[in-house]
């Protein structure tokens, strides 16, 4: 039986093969049209998005789904932040209007209401997760994975913040400070199933506050992005929570999501995940789990990398990659849709989009 490797590497030569006669019937082909085209040949959308999910007898008949799917995947990747400005660049281009199911004339294109109605009933749905999902099983899932790397990263939305209970507590030094009120930890999650850890996050617009790579600190309103990604740069899981969540509350459920998913040797987290449950819970999954040392201001703690594990730890920095890419390329600086669904549904495509290009790039390498 031929691997996930062969297979990918065979559809990206077999596309090669069938570009000019879509060249020669469009007149043109651009970059991101062969892109969308081999992303698509990748996915099965009749197991992502089945049609009794929308189908009906009775009543008027449901415009079909799929094409909407296909649109939103091109919206990631063209990195259109706006449907209406979508909707005129599909105007304007006939081979886009093709690849996406739609009509040649550009006139009878659903309108913008459409199109949201659309993302709403997808993102009820839960079609963004099931094709990030689909696609790290079915081409990465037959894989032995070195490293993955576990980092969050900040998600800013154009949505009115929710207030968010907050606390006082003492510091060592005897004073009071505010901090969020957490319903969990990751010592409680240990002895919960992940759903019952994923119900007890929050998941509502609030504020977060994070320090960048040079220590300065930054605040932002909106959501926060939790995701593990390989050496290849395949974002391989991604759980999207408010933006005031630690990450310590996240690590647990994300590397279950990761076992289920892959297989893979080492876990490589930075110091904000030093936390004795989150080591425990790797070393349940049979794995090494290299998260740098905090020591918080402990004289006496003196734990530190081997020189071997601090030179294997430097392969994290594919996670800062991979939100960088993100960033720069298929995520606008503010997301305009509201509600947790439809964020994570956006940010599913856009990383649905970036592991199907990484897994392209390397099976034809």
């Amino acid at each position: 039986m031929q691997s996930n490797r062969i297979i990918t590497a065979n559809r990206v030569i077999y596309q090669t093969e069938i570009f000019p006669e879509l060249k020669q019937h469009f007149g043109y082909l651009t970059n991101k049209h062969g892109q969308l085209l081999q992303i698509l040949d990748l996915i099965d959308m009749n197991v992502i998005y089945p049609i009794h999910y929308w189908n009906s007898r009775f009543g008027r008949p449901i415009e079909h789904r799929h094409r909407f799917v296909i649109a939103f995947i091109a919206k990631a990747l063209w990195n259109i932040a706006q449907t209406n400005t979508f909707i005129e660049y599909l105007k304007i281009d006939k081979v886009l209007r093709s690849i996406c199911g739609f009509d040649e004339r550009n006139f009878l294109l659903p309108s913008e209401s459409t199109f949201s109605r659309a993302f709403a009933e997808i993102s009820k749905s839960q079609v963004g997760e099931k094709l990030m999902e689909y696609i790290v099983k079915v081409h990465c899932g037959n894989t032995l994975h070195e490293h993955v790397s576990i980092d969050g990263s900040a998600i800013a939305v154009a949505e009115k913040a929710t207030p968010v209970e907050k606390i006082w507590v003492k510091t060592k030094s005897g004073k009071k400070k505010q901090v969020v009120k957490n319903k969990n930890t990751a010592q409680i999650q240990q002895t919960q199933d992940t759903d019952t850890i994923l119900n007890n996050i929050s998941t509502v617009c609030d504020y977060g506050t994070k320090k960048d790579s040079k220590g300065y600190k930054y605040t932002w309103k909106g959501y926060k992005l939790h995701a593990a990604v390989n050496d290849y740069n395949i974002p391989v899981a991604a759980i999207v929570t408010s933006a005031s969540v630690n990450d310590t509350l996240v690590a647990i459920p994300l590397i279950r999501t990761v076992e289920d998913r892959v297989d893979n040797l080492y876990y490589l987290m930075d110091k904000g995940y030093d936390s004795t449950a989150i080591r425990t819970e790797i070393d349940n999954h049979g794995k090494v789990g290299l998260i740098d040392f905090n020591h918080r201001g402990n004289k006496n703690d003196t734990r530190a990398f081997m020189p071997h594990e601090q030179v294997r730890y430097g392969n994290r920095a594919f996670s800062e990659s991979l939100f960088s890419h993100l960033k720069m390329q298929h995520l606008p600086s503010y997301i305009l849709y509201r509600g947790i669904d439809k964020v994570k549904t956006v940010l599913n495509f856009a990383l649905s989009v970036i592991a199907t290009l990484q897994i392209i790039k390397y099976s034809s390498a």
